[in-house]
């Protein structure tokens, strides 16, 4: 599981569906692990849950993806920056489709199951995902169109 900036209510309620699956987790905390951390636990994992809040670019997902591991998503669909302005819509995974994995808003079991069955059945490959659209060659000729 991968945790950065949202409640500590929200990770109970998480680590309470893990348990409820009898599902062994590493718990990665935004700031205090390494990349060898990260990768240790993404070689050892069927899967990765991601509780973050709003993400402008999302580095740290987007590097669990390339180890091709699926990611089981608690949204957050708005951003309030504390509390100061208006919501506004955003994601926890800017960078995200069907190969990647699964995104709710709310702790959905039923979601939550199907994710699982879609792991059992090779449901996903978010090693392309991330090949395909962030690749060198993709990226640069992105930058080249922004900047026309």
């Amino acid at each position: 599981m991968y945790y950065k900036n949202r409640s500590q209510q929200d990770l109970l309620v998480v680590k309470k569906v893990l348990n409820k699956y009898n599902i062994e987790y590493t718990e990665l905390h935004y700031g205090n692990y390494t990349e060898p951390d990260m990768l240790d636990a993404c070689i050892w994992a069927n899967f990765c849950i991601l509780l973050t809040g709003t993400e402008s670019q999302g580095i740290a997902y987007m590097e669990i993806l390339s180890t091709n591991l699926p990611c089981f998503v608690f949204n957050k669909p708005t951003w309030n920056y504390e509390g100061r302005y208006q919501s506004v819509p955003a994601t926890s995974v800017p960078y995200f489709n069907e190969n990647c994995g699964e995104i709710t808003d709310n702790i959905d079991l039923i979601k939550f199951e199907d994710f699982l069955d879609g792991i059992k059945k090779s449901k996903y490959n978010p090693g392309d995902f991330i090949r395909e659209n962030f690749n060198l060659k993709k990226c640069s000729q992105d930058y080249v169109n922004l900047l026309k």
